[in-house]
């Protein structure tokens, strides 16, 4: 059953993120929520009452937040349990969409069952009734879903008391991290965990973004009700004060142990990381994976690199695990990690990390790899559109006539196109020669891509710009007479 140690990941966790277990007041608002404790201290079957409280979803904010949330509940739910003279145990699972055993339903799933064989150890039987002598090959098949979940029943079963009511000291608390990272089978997942939802002894615990899918999943309807019981949605933005003030000093903390790595590197072996740092920082909109290693000087892995199963020395991985505290990757979309880290790197330690706190030598290093990109990428017609007039809507930018070069620059071209003129403008730098071999060489097949991808009103407003940028250069002024 073993893919990754559920507990395991819990440490790590909530070493990366509070420097140990999180602190009381980022989660007792939660604890003292009355219909959390209505979730926590419910016992007794179904029928009475109409209006329980099936599961808890947390929502909103962000994944450190909510991973963070999720930690400490765990510390605290099963030692406060409901029980006349026991306690209720804790199994969990974090989803990892980056890590091939921790982003799928069936990952989640043995996760969850490999916890519960572990803790308790007298259901391992039902492993071994269903599996019987089969080898590890075995939950490798297709079929396996189904397989885990006889085994997952039967558990749920044996841990069930008489006539359905909960024991006292076998109340369980399933837990899943980052249900949105599920991106395998999730609908699978989401189905399971509805079924199990009703049944007395067991609690269920989801932190995720606020998706409407899962929600829907996880049957929240426009009044939250999960059939004829109820789920809470913990929405992690209305946090109290105290929360946030403690969630900001663990951020804080946790961007001053990033600076003091990166400052104990050598400048050589620090340099790529701030470089990547910086981009992402001065970019003019979330970068994806494939931008970003472009514009940032990494190496790009090509789609391994947007899965996370590249080797471990891929270069896009090690940045991403050394600048957790600043960035992360939602959807494909590189984003700052939070308000704290975003007030951290530029009103207190720019100076620190940067050799040019103002940016402007990052956004002349990135207009500079912005025509690179588009020199070695942009060609005449490069859509293979049929003749004038072409609905754009029948375009496929992934089939284009570009020369043969390198994926990662193709990739960054719709960024360079867009944005290369603003990158300038901010830069307060000239560049006169690049500029001029550009306009010589590709300037009508800029405008035909930005066009055709529907940017137009960005292609007027660059070319605007650029235009006023030239003019008040009498160095830079003759290139508007180029032919």
């Amino acid at each position: 059953m073993y893919l990754t140690s559920p507990l395991h990941d819990k440490n790590q966790i909530e070493g990366a993120l509070a420097g140990g277990a999180p602190p009381n007041d980022l989660y007792s608002w939660v604890l003292d929520s009355d219909d959390f404790s209505r979730w926590r201290h419910r016992c007794g079957s179904l029928s009475d009452d109409d209006e329980v409280v099936d599961l808890v979803w947390i929502t909103g904010h962000t994944r450190q937040m909510r991973s963070l949330l999720l930690c400490g509940l765990l510390n605290d739910i099963p030692v406060k349990s409901p029980s006349r003279s026991g306690k209720g145990r804790a199994f969990f699972f974090f989803c990892d969409r980056y890590n091939d055993s921790a982003n799928n339903a069936t990952a989640v799933l043995r996760g969850l069952i490999y916890t519960l064989a572990d803790q308790e150890r007298p259901l391992i039987s039902c492993i071994a009734k269903h599996l019987g002598g089969a080898d590890r090959q075995t939950l490798e098949r297709r079929d396996s879903w189904q397989i885990l979940c006889t085994i997952f029943a039967a558990m749920m079963q044996s841990l069930e008391g008489v006539d359905g009511d909960a024991k006292s000291d076998n109340l369980v608390f399933l837990a899943v991290d980052a249900i949105d990272e599920c991106d395998t089978d999730r609908d699978k997942l989401l189905e399971l965990i509805a079924k199990y939802g009703g049944a007395a002894h067991i609690r269920w615990l989801l932190t995720s973004r606020r998706n409407l899918g899962i929600g829907r999943g996880l049957g929240f309807g426009a009044d939250d009700k999960v059939g004829q019981r109820h789920g809470l949605e913990v929405y992690a933005n209305s946090c109290p004060l105290e929360a946030r003030q403690a969630f900001s000093l663990l951020e804080t903390k946790r961007c001053q142990r990033t600076v003091q790595n990166l400052a104990h590197m050598s400048l050589r072996q620090s340099d790529p990381y701030r470089r990547a740092l910086a981009a992402a920082i001065v970019a003019s909109r979330p970068l994806n994976v494939r931008e970003w290693c472009v514009l940032s000087g990494m190496k790009y892995c090509g789609d391994k690199c947007h899965m996370g199963s590249c080797s471990d020395k891929c270069e896009v991985q090690d940045a991403r695990r050394r600048l957790g505290a600043f960035l992360v990757v939602e959807d494909d979309a590189i984003c700052i990690a939070s308000e704290p880290a975003q007030n951290f790197l530029l009103q207190h330690h720019g100076a620190t990390l940067f050799d040019d706190p103002s940016f402007r030598t990052e956004h002349y290093r990135i207009f500079m790899r912005s025509l690179e990109i588009m020199n070695k990428t942009l060609c005449r017609n490069i859509f293979g559109l049929s003749g004038p007039g072409s609905e754009t809507a029948t375009i496929d930018s992934g089939q284009d006539s570009t020369p043969a070069v390198d994926s990662g620059l193709v990739g960054a071209r719709a960024y360079a196109c867009e944005y290369w003129v603003r990158h300038l403008l901010k830069s307060g730098q000239g560049g006169g020669d690049s500029i001029a071999t550009f306009l010589g060489g590709n300037l009508l097949f800029w405008l035909e891509h930005i066009c055709v991808m529907g940017s137009i009103e960005r292609a007027v407003e660059s070319w605007a710009q650029l235009v006023r940028f030239l003019q008040v250069s009498p160095t830079l002024r003759p290139l508007l007479h180029f032919r």
